[in-house]
């Protein structure tokens, strides 16, 4: 399979580790990777991230490529990661790794049919570890920091805005393959770091909890998931939504700590060879 590898990446370019990881792929096939810090509209302005991707998808077309690989300029990849990425019989492929937006959850989301797309998996420790003994697995989404789409993905879909929360388009992508019959898969055993303020973040990791109770009865977000609080029972939360729910008056912390808890959410108190090209 021949690939396109493409980094959007800032006039800084990609980070030493994200280069080195790429350098170090051990793909047999025929590859390259596009390093494109070309950005057509005044920076910061967020309309550059979407347009990177679809001069992405115009190059891995016109250069008659098997299927484009996408990696962000801050991940960090194993060194088999194209190889395996290659080797799945899927339309998309992601490799795992955590999202640095709110909660550090994983970007492979749940798959609960074919309408809409589900939440982390993160978040359905039961099931996220029998994926992780499987190593791969069927998913919603999401992300772009290390996915392969097939060349006959790329010819039929678009690549459309998502909005203010979603400039790169990746969720209306993922919610166009679920609704257009394109099997969505995450390799579990293609674990990639996410770099963020000198330190790689791992998908192994755990996310920080807090236990919180309700002061209210109130229906509120935490983790991606609606959560109906009702005053005077205890839950598990990450961290970082307990603390903005307690700044808001409709919780109090009870213990901060660095633990995963099981469940997550919405649940009582229980114990706890190539070519490069820029």
């Amino acid at each position: 399979m021949r690939l396109l590898v493409y980094t959007p990446t800032t006039e800084d370019g990609p980070a030493a580790a994200c280069v080195e990881s790429i350098d170090g792929q051990q793909y047999q096939g025929q590859w390259e990777w596009v390093v494109d810090a070309d950005d057509p509209f005044p920076v910061p302005d967020h309309r550059n991230v979407l347009a990177k991707y679809r001069r992405a998808k115009s190059l891995a077309l016109a250069g008659g490529y098997d299927a484009l690989v996408t990696v962000e300029h801050d991940m960090v990849l194993p060194s088999d990661a194209l190889a395996k990425l290659a080797e799945t019989e899927a339309g998309v492929v992601f490799g795992v790794y955590v999202l640095r937006h709110g909660s550090n959850v994983l970007n492979a989301w749940q798959y609960k049919g074919d309408k809409n797309l589900g939440m982390s998996l993160s978040l359905f420790p039961n099931e996220l570890r029998a994926l992780r003994r499987a190593g791969m697995g069927r998913v919603s989404g999401v992300g772009w920091g290390c996915t392969l789409i097939r060349r006959d993905v790329l010819e039929r879909a678009p690549l459309t805005d998502g909005g203010g929360d979603c400039p790169a388009g990746d969720i209306p992508f993922a919610l166009w393959c679920l609704r257009n019959g394109v099997t969505m898969m995450a390799r579990f055993d293609v674990e990639c770091g996410h770099i963020e303020d000198g330190r790689i973040l791992m998908p192994t990791e755990a996310i920080n909890m807090t236990k919180i109770e309700a002061l209210q009865r109130v229906n509120v977000l935490a983790g991606g998931v609606s959560v109906a609080l009702e005053p005077g029972k205890r839950y598990v939360l990450p961290d970082g939504d307990a603390l903005e729910l307690e700044r808001a008056g409709y919780v109090r912390r009870i213990v901060i700590e660095r633990a995963v808890a099981e469940p997550m959410v919405e649940q009582a108190v229980a114990p706890a060879g190539r070519k490069r090209s820029k």
